[in-house]
């Protein structure tokens, strides 16, 4: 159905304010001082096929990097008809969508009856979760075996009562088991908070005109990106960009990319990048999306809600096996060298067109 303008305002920036509730709930209630000190943290809210709506304003790179991860889950791990009120699945595999090991990403359904109606999800940057270095950052790790407990998607939580056995898994694999927990404790507290937030809205506005809203926050974003990128000129835009080396050879490490713009829509391509390296300065796709996110969003128009409509208008192409789309068991701890070298390059193509 369609909203009203009003209406749906409202409800498009409560969403935001939940997902602002839940970030809260993270800060107030976790052990680490990752997240409560460095704020390497996320919350966002989704629809029911895994569409971002919404997020808090925490870490960059984290843009919209939680909807692969949960996309993947809902396309054949977890399909949507396998969760259940008040279950969290877990999981931080950066080849099913996560971007590193410590990167922990979990996700609860929000019915209203029988009907899911979004999903909340958080993600943590833990303080360890095992491997061959403590806090499972190895510089000469040449695997991502080697770099600590991956995990697939998983109930944490079914229906409530929680998973002990693989509490007890992580407890058996970190090196800080009291404040890991802890932290994942906090997670499952934020999903709460956002679950009760968005009931709340549906108890003050029908679950109608909710639905509604996500497919108008989506509509509305899309609409404002596209108008956006319209005011740039049609055209191809190069930008090559290195980092000095991976730490094993003295290499640089080339990333290369071209910005075809064209029909109200950009497409990014990574062709000529340079390959994955033995060394964990590699980035999976996740996390090579989430940098051009930035990228683009930051020069154009940053006040755009954050939600699966600003994306819509953007594609990537990243050849597999390269740096910025490494395949297993390349080890990826370090990839932000490549996500801020994947910024540079694309800002570098865009200041040719947006020299300010």
């Amino acid at each position: 159905m369609k909203v009203n303008p009003v209406t749906f305002e409202i409800v498009n920036n409560a969403l935001v304010g939940v997902a602002e509730q839940m970030a809260a709930t993270i800060l107030r209630s976790s052990y680490s001082t990752v997240v409560r000190e460095m704020l390497d943290y996320s919350t966002a809210i989704f629809d029911p096929s895994g569409r971002i709506i919404a997020q808090s304003c925490r870490i960059p790179i984290h843009l919209n990097s939680m909807s692969r991860s949960l996309q993947t889950t809902l396309d054949g791990i977890i399909p949507i008809n396998q969760w259940n009120p008040d279950d969290i699945v877990v999981t931080n595999d950066p080849y099913l969508g996560g971007q590193h090991l410590p990167d922990i990403q979990t996700f609860m359904p929000v019915f209203s009856g029988n009907e899911i109606i979004a999903i909340c999800g958080t993600l943590d940057h833990h303080l360890d979760v095992g491997g061959m270095r403590p806090g499972s950052y190895a510089g000469d790790a040449v695997e991502i075996f080697q770099e600590g407990l991956r995990i697939p998607p998983i109930k944490l939580f079914e229906k409530g009562h929680a998973n002990e056995r693989l509490l007890a898994l992580f407890d058996a694999n970190v090196r800080q088991p009291h404040q890991t927990g802890g932290d994942l404790r906090a997670q499952a507290a934020a999903l709460n908070i956002g679950k009760l937030g968005i009931l709340e809205l549906v108890d003050r506005y029908s679950k109608d005109v909710f639905v509604g809203c996500l497919e108008d926050a989506i509509e509305s974003s899309e609409k404002r990106m596209r108008a956006k990128i319209s005011e740039l000129p049609e055209g191809e835009y190069q930008g090559v960009y290195f980092f000095d080396d991976d730490g094993v050879t003295e290499d640089k490490i080339k990333v290369q990319v071209k910005l075809t713009i064209k029909d109200n829509s950009i497409h990014i391509d990574f062709a000529g990048t340079d390959s994955q390296r033995r060394a964990p300065t590699n980035a999976t796709i996740s996390s090579c999306e989430s940098a051009c996110y930035f990228a683009i969003l930051s020069i154009l128009d940053p006040t755009i809600p954050a939600n699966y409509g600003l994306y819509k208008p953007l594609t990537i192409s990243a050849p597999a096996g390269t740096v910025v789309n490494a395949k297993p068991p390349a080890p990826v701890v370090g990839r932000n060298s490549v996500t801020h070298t994947i910024v540079n390059a694309i800002m570098l193509a865009l200041s040719e067109i947006v020299p300010e």
